[in-house]
């Protein structure tokens, strides 16, 4: 049924696999003689847009990217990774809300329809009718990502804070941070960087924006992020997460501050404890 995904890379992942089936089932009813195995449902007029968690992937979809429709280098992303125009199309067919429009129009604003709009689009939609799409502060508690922006509809600048765990597409990276404004990476996430040389050694938990103790990797296994503030208040936001990554205390605080002219600043406070050596790790232009 779609899942819930753990990134944006994991809900492009899943719909790749799946975005043509699902449109095949669409109103789907098994034949009126068929008795299905016990502990199974006869399905009558079976939508997996509606009837699945597949508006769960969209969510992650259209609320994880920057102000430029970019998604940020987490978990198998890299900065110019967008949503294919072909999900447009399968979002508006799915899911016939204002929002989804909105960022459709948006992303379609100088650019031709894919060929799947000729099967996919009622054509009585107009596009042109919808306000430009505004991107919100939003946490995710169950990705363990929580974003912050600035500006006119969060457009000038995105800050991510990551609380996910590590596995196949994750790296050893709990409370890592990536940072873009005015259209430019800031604060990067070398973890990301496809065609380095020796990409096994970018996994590592120097390589991103975080504290790393006594030059050792995070543990790999329960981390057990977990989210405890996400506040916003006119021009100043703040969101909270520790995980278990090293000793009892591993917190990270961010607190965005915005001021005249459009101008805005970081607080980062971050609490660790244990070891003997604790390295304060950025990675920026």
């Amino acid at each position: 049924d779609g899942g819930t995904p753990e990134s944006a890379s994991y809900a492009l992942m899943v719909i790749e696999g799946i975005h043509r089936f699902g449109y095949m089932l669409r109103d789907y009813s098994d034949p009126a003689d068929f008795v299905p195995p016990e502990g199974e449902i006869k399905y009558s007029h079976f939508d997996p847009f509606t009837d699945t968690n597949f508006d769960e992937v969209f969510q992650s979809l259209i609320w994880t990217t920057n102000g430029d429709f970019s998604y940020p280098p987490v978990a198998d992303t890299y900065y110019n990774s967008f949503m294919a125009m072909t999900y447009l199309e399968l979002m508006l067919l799915g899911f016939d809300t204002d929002i989804i429009k909105r960022y459709v129009a948006e992303r379609y604003n100088g650019a031709s329809p894919p060929n799947d709009a000729l099967f996919y689009r009622d054509p009585s939609i107009n596009l042109s009718q919808y306000e430009p799409f505004d991107f919100p502060d939003i946490v995710f508690p169950y990705l363990l990502q929580g974003f912050l922006r600035t500006g006119d509809l969060g457009r000038k600048s995105t800050i991510v804070l990551d609380a996910s765990n590590y596995d196949g597409h994750h790296h050893i990276d709990s409370l890592n941070m990536v940072y873009t404004k005015d259209g430019r990476e800031l604060l990067h996430d070398l973890g990301y960087l496809w065609d380095h040389p020796n990409h096994s050694a970018t996994v590592h938990t120097n390589i991103h924006n975080t504290v790393y103790i006594d030059k050792v990797d995070q543990l790999q296994t329960g981390c057990n992020g977990s989210f405890h503030l996400f506040a916003t208040h006119s021009k100043v936001k703040a969101m909270q997460a520790s995980s278990n990554a090293y000793f009892d205390v591993y917190n990270r605080t961010l607190v965005q501050i915005e001021h005249q002219n459009g101008k805005s600043y970081l607080v980062d406070i971050f609490r660790a404890s244990g070891g003997k050596i604790r390295e304060y790790v950025f990675h920026g232009v």
